[in-house]
């Protein structure tokens, strides 16, 4: 049965996220951290090495999992927000970060189980935390892509890829993409989040041209919605004079066939 995430519950998330990864951080180390992570992502980002980086020491360990955690479960619940699941499905959260877009997705279709994977330990540990949380029992797997995309047990499956796109070299990018059009194809589903800027994502229209080649009945979108942010939130926007007020994504959503 499905049973969407609520804002509320998005917010009592970071509340509880907070008091579990930051629980030992001032208000001024997180902010740093959040800093850190922003200029690793918009200023380093052709450096490679993302999810590692983002990984590194406390305080961006934290900012990566509380701050950018809950903006991006903000955005997956809008995005869910009235919109017609398909039929109960596993879902598989592939380079799963902090888990939250694999979470908001398995209860918007109403699987009790999500299957987890990525290549640190560390944010495998947050997204059992995450699905555990928010009602949901989970399965985890060290592993990257395109690995587990290719090698995955044949089941119907949607996969969800919460920016992690944007982090692959190109040949794991190809690959996973390649691995993602045979899914489609036997009648997977996907769900794929990748920022508004084509700068920042510059393998996009190839994704869109490939995948809707193997499965012409996709769908693309520009997403924008403008939640109530948490109070946290808000408060590490204005340190920061960053600006979540309106969050957005490019979304490409192929359901799985029944």
């Amino acid at each position: 049965m499905s049973r969407p995430l609520t804002e509320k519950e998005v917010h009592r998330w970071v509340t509880a996220a907070q008091a579990q990864w930051a629980r030992d951080l001032t208000f001024q180390e997180l902010r740093k951290g959040v800093q850190a992570v922003s200029n690793l992502y918009v200023h380093k980002r052709a450096k490679g090495g993302l999810s590692r980086k983002a990984a590194d020491g406390r305080g961006k360990k934290a900012a990566f999992a509380v701050y950018y955690g809950g903006l991006h479960l903000l955005l997956v619940q809008a995005w869910t927000l009235g919109r017609p699941p398909p039929p109960l499905v596993e879902v598989a959260d592939v380079g799963c970060g902090p888990g939250v877009v694999g979470a908001a997705i398995a209860r918007w279709v109403g699987a009790s189980q999500l299957a987890s994977s990525d290549i640190r330990g560390e944010h495998l540990q947050v997204a059992t935390w995450t699905a555990r949380r928010l009602g949901l029992r989970s399965r985890t797997r060290k592993q990257g892509l395109p690995e587990v995309v290719a090698r995955a047990p044949r089941r119907r499956t949607l996969w969800t890829f919460g920016w992690v796109l944007n982090e692959l070299p190109e040949d794991a990018l190809q690959a996973t993409l390649s691995a993602l059009c045979r899914r489609l194809q036997d009648g997977d589903g996907a769900v794929i989040f990748a920022p508004l800027s084509t700068r920042a994502s510059p393998w996009w229209p190839r994704a869109v041209r490939l995948l809707t080649a193997a499965r012409p009945d996709l769908s693309t979108e520009e997403f924008r919605c403008r939640p109530d942010l948490p109070t946290l939130l808000k408060d590490i926007d204005r340190a920061t004079r960053l600006d979540h007020r309106e969050l957005g994504a490019r979304v490409l959503y192929a359901p799985p066939r029944t």
